[in-house]
């Protein structure tokens, strides 16, 4: 019987385990199973390497609709479009600009352009999507400057995730001088727009220290709201 005003001792434990998610657990044992060994790195989107590693965005990293076992899911389709010798070059022998994308005009490529008529146009939207193409090379080449161009004018238009997406830039150093100090900067101003993302990234920074003065608890403010808007990497540190 435990009496009031008695003192409790914290009790410790040994972690054995750690949660992970099924689905993931289910398209990493499917990578495995052909060959495939997964890694994670805040330095690219999707990679592969034509040695049988294939490496992918950290979640923090990754855009709100992304997640790992989707991601993995996506770079098998590509192997098996390409075919099994795609396995032994990098990037599943995928290029861009290879010839004959212009004339065959693939979707990716549709969409860039039209994200681009649009962002010519004035609408944040397109801008964003634009950049996005840029960064992960998608029916354009991977251009990063393109992208933080397209980003900074999504983000002056008002756009939320347009703001946050130039924080990564500078955040990972894309082709621009890496600025943790920009980086929180930007990440406020997507914050402040609505974009959950926006105040999750910044959360970190705070948490740690990192651009900005560290404020653990400004930082669980901001984890906590990214957190309810469905982002397990701020769930995860909030707590």
């Amino acid at each position: 019987m435990i009496r009031f005003g008695t003192t409790l001792r914290p009790m410790s434990r040994e972690v054995r385990f750690q949660y992970q998610d099924p689905l993931d657990a289910v398209w990493l044992g499917a990578a495995a199973r052909v060959g495939l060994r997964v890694n994670r790195s805040n330095e690219v989107f999707a990679a592969t390497d034509g040695r049988g590693v294939l490496t992918l965005g950290e979640e923090a990293t990754l855009d709100a609709d992304d997640c790992l076992a989707q991601m993995i899911f996506h770079e098998l389709c590509h192997s098996l479009v390409q075919g099994p010798d795609s396995f032994t070059v990098p990037d599943w022998g995928l290029d861009n600009v290879a010839p004959g994308d212009e004339v065959e005009a693939p979707l990716p490529a549709k969409a860039a352009a039209l994200y681009k008529v649009g962002c010519d146009a004035g609408d944040a939207a397109s801008c964003d999507h634009l950049g996005v193409c840029a960064i992960k090379g998608l029916g354009i080449a991977r251009d990063y400057h393109r992208a933080k161009v397209s980003f900074r004018k999504a983000c002056q238009a008002g756009l939320g995730r347009g703001c946050t997406h130039l924080g990564l830039v500078y955040h990972r150093g894309l082709k621009v001088v890496k600025s943790l100090k920009k980086a929180a900067v930007y990440y406020r101003k997507g914050c402040a727009a609505g974009d959950a993302r926006g105040c999750g990234y910044l959360g970190l920074l705070t948490l740690k220290g990192e651009g900005v003065r560290r404020n653990p608890k400004r930082a669980k403010k901001l984890l906590d709201r990214a957190c309810k808007a469905g982002l397990s990497f701020a769930c995860a540190t909030a707590k």
